[in-house]
């Protein structure tokens, strides 16, 4: 991606954040994140350098604190089908303002986040 096309991006993603500031989450809002949540947690299921990074995006959401952040520059390492997904729960999040056990998958982020946490003390001890 050229600095223009990242320039781009960043654009719509501020104009898109600034229109969806106060807007009501519908039912079929709701259901278009749990699609984005699934497509995501699929690929984060799996055992790739993408998967990685997707972990790490959605176990922020799930608990920052413990299980760590998100670097923004990993979104140049990703499919642009996997950012756009992330994109549009950047979206949604302002408006739902929920965890993802919310929307059904608090078992499979707990198990992802014991299985960080086990990784990170097995590093560290």
């Amino acid at each position: 991606m050229t600095e223009r096309e990242k320039d781009n991006v960043l654009r719509e993603f501020i104009a898109k954040m600034q229109e969806i500031r106060g807007m009501q989450l519908t039912e079929a809002g709701i259901q278009a994140l749990k699609a984005d949540v699934e497509f995501l947690l699929e690929v984060a299921e799996r055992d790739t350098g993408q998967s990685v990074r997707v972990r790490n995006f959605l176990l922020a959401w799930w608990n920052a604190e413990e299980c760590g952040g998100f670097d923004l520059t990993d979104l140049w390492k990703l499919d642009m089908e996997i950012v756009e997904a992330m994109q549009r729960i950047l979206f949604v999040l302002p408006s739902y303002q929920f965890y993802p056990d919310r929307l059904g998958y608090g078992a499979r982020f707990e198990r992802m986040a014991r299985e960080r946490i086990a990784a990170r003390q097995e590093a560290n001890g």
